[in-house]
């Protein structure tokens, strides 16, 4: 990121070329890492917005991009790692991973080759310009490549791509959530900056965290079966509505069938090496307590019941299964027998339902509010049709749920609230006993 800011800097100085030297037209110098580059048949020049072009071919020989152009559209393609940019001959505009970008000048033909601003195409590809105005030479220092190392744990290695990986993750994120409060030019302030900034060190200290996870889950044995990892595989190839899509998405995402099966394994393994450790969180039955008594309002029920039903379409329908329910046949074998909803499979369950609630039809409950403890109603009207209705837990009054009842259910929250610091705090742990070594200065540079 520092790379990048002190990149915005020098490049602005580009501006500042005096118009003589335009005029001039003395020859510009390009040099990587201090040496010379050497252009064979056509070289670099500045144009009339004091912008230095290079021809398309260094872009792709010198910088390591892979470079497609189309004559007929007069586009040009430029890939490196996570970054696609189109330019087309005579816009001021680019397409960055399909996002349109201002440029303060454009791609030019000139001796039948195309020449492209390496101001724009540098910033993109992650390498530092400077223009050096006595030399007339712009000066060019290449930027970390994706596989730089970034940190070690153990034998498992992070690379400045997975960083950034997670950071255009998060950033693409940011903007899906908060669309209708920023727009693109959002994260070109400084106040995006400093978050990526921030966040980068971060990403660091929770993938090294992963690895920890993912060393312990080898260790323990946790890791997923050849089988349970096609089978997240074949479950997400099924989404797609054809092969070739998904194929597609891989492509798009920079990833090869057995790369994602890999992602799909180490997430496996991360996620039984948190319920490995979430099954030694410790809850008391004073903490129970104390979370019943302080949510009190959640465990509180209005007036209601338990209610079951058998919907059908006519009263004489709903009369005759009255009549097999009082020769002593289940409701719930009634209801998968003659119900018509969803609901049939399940013995017409609909769970607990307030008698006041606005989410039935009023004859519905009116119906249900007149039936005591364990009572089935005679044929109920209601827009719907014709039902059935038995109550169980009948509460007339308002009543605070049974601590004992929901006991189970208080300490499994009381154990995700306290999961992440607990899960952090044992990854910690364990790797004070691993070798971890992180490069900050390739840090920095991201």
């Amino acid at each position: 990121m520092k790379a990048r800011k002190m990149l915005a800097i020098l490049l602005g100085m580009l501006v500042a070329i005096p118009s003589g030297a335009v005029m001039a037209q003395k020859p510009v110098s390009v040099t990587i890492n201090n040496e010379n580059v050497v252009f064979k048949d056509v070289a670099p020049f500045i144009d009339s917005n004091n912008r230095t072009l290079v021809p398309l071919r260094f872009i792709s020989e010198e910088l390591g991009a892979q470079v497609e152009w189309d004559q007929v559209s007069g586009t040009a393609t430029i890939m490196k790692d996570n970054m696609k940019v189109i330019l087309t001959v005579g816009q001021t505009t680019m397409i960055v991973n399909g996002k349109t970008k201002e440029m303060d000048t454009k791609a030019t033909m000139q001796d039948g080759r195309l020449f492209v601003p390496v101001k724009y195409i540098g910033e993109l590809l992650n390498v530092e310009v400077k223009w050096l105005a006595k030399e007339n030479t712009v000066a060019i220092t290449p930027g970390i490549t994706s596989d730089a190392v970034v940190a070690k744990v153990g034998d498992l290695t992070i690379t400045a791509k997975e960083i950034l990986t997670q950071l255009d993750y998060e950033m693409m994120m940011i903007q899906y959530q908060y669309q209708y409060q920023y727009d693109d030019s959002f994260f070109e302030t400084e106040e995006a900056k400093q978050y990526m900034e921030q966040r980068k060190g971060e990403l660091v200290d929770y993938i090294i965290k992963n690895k920890v996870a993912l060393i312990k889950g080898r260790e323990l044995k946790l890791e997923p079966t050849v089988t349970e990892v096609n089978n997240e595989f074949n479950k997400t190839k099924e989404d797609y509505e054809t092969a070739a899509e998904f194929e597609k998405a891989l492509v798009n995402s920079g990833l090869t069938a057995e790369g994602y099966k890999t992602q799909i394994k180490d997430s496996l393994t991360i996620s039984n090496v948190a319920k490995y450790i979430s099954k030694n969180i410790p809850v008391t039955d004073a903490e129970i307590k104390a979370y019943y008594e302080s949510n009190s309002g959640n465990y509180t029920m209005a007036p209601g019941a338990e209610m079951a039903h058998i919907l059908v379409a006519t009263e004489e329908e709903a009369k005759a299964i009255k009549a097999e329910y009082d020769k002593g046949t289940s409701f719930a074998e009634l209801a998968k027998k003659y119900g018509t909803d969803g609901t049939k499979d399940t013995g017409g369950e609909l769970g607990y339902i307030a008698y006041d609630s606005s989410y039935y039809d009023q004859d519905f409950l009116n119906g249900a509010k007149t039936l005591e403890e364990g009572q089935v109603s005679n044929p109920v009207k209601t827009q719907f049709g014709w039902h059935l209705i038995k109550v169980l837990n009948v509460h007339k009054e308002a009543y605070k749920v049974p601590l004992e009842e929901i006991k189970e259910d208080l300490k499994n929250i009381i154990i995700s609230e306290k999961a992440t610091e607990f899960i952090y705090s044992q990854l910690d742990e364990w790797g004070k006993e691993m070798t971890i070594e992180k490069y900050e200065d390739v840090i920095n540079k991201l």
